[in-house]
């Protein structure tokens, strides 16, 4: 191995090493930021000092979106004000997603229906519903999943796994990208409830 190529793979363990068990991921649509509010009531009028922070931040309202389930039963983020939301956002080719299954099964069965929703939402545009359905069986997941690359730009996801909680106001209260162990996220989740 010569100077060049050792040079070439140090950076790559380098890279490798800064983002962990995350996969890099680049979204090719391009979207214009949702003006839609999941919590709050659009309709109202607020005064400037009060109005709604729309965004991917933490105490930001959370953008809402409308896509279809793999089953082929449409639903909005909107639909799940008054509980806490985990959006998990991956893709069904990506090794940590896959572990990241294990940890969201913990916490679907920990926590009431009418209390917890989690949605895994794959941000691979190369994926089919029929892939996402086969990988949702696979694991025997049963929560929503849909395919959903414009929500993943929209959520400013760069890496996969990508997990949001949004609170029952429908605010961002947590954001981590990589792998999430759940028992972290059931004490997030507790905070929230």
């Amino acid at each position: 191995m010569n100077l060049k190529s050792k040079t070439v793979l140090g950076i790559i363990v380098v890279i490798l090493a800064v983002f962990g068990a995350s996969i890099i991921y680049t979204n090719p649509f391009e979207a214009e930021p949702s003006q839609n509010v999941v919590g709050g009531d659009e309709n109202q009028s607020h005064s400037e000092n009060e109005s709604i922070q729309v965004g991917t931040s933490l105490g930001e309202y959370a953008p809402n979106f409308n896509l279809t389930t793999v089953e082929g039963e449409k639903f909005s983020l909107k639909e799940y004000r008054g509980q806490v939301v985990v959006l998990d956002f991956m893709a069904t080719w990506c090794g940590p997603c896959k572990l990241e299954m294990e940890h969201l099964k913990d916490i679907h069965s920990s926590y009431s229906r009418n209390k917890i929703t989690i949605m895994s939402i794959d941000v691979s545009p190369d994926e089919s519903d029929k892939q996402i359905r086969d990988f949702k069986e696979e694991y025997e997941a049963g929560w929503i999943f849909a395919s959903g690359p414009k929500v993943g730009l929209e959520y400013k996801v760069t890496g996969i796994p990508t997990l949001y909680m949004i609170n029952a106001e429908g605010k961002i209260v947590y954001k981590k990208v990589g792998l999430t162990d759940s028992s972290k996220l059931s004490k997030k989740i507790d905070e929230y409830l």
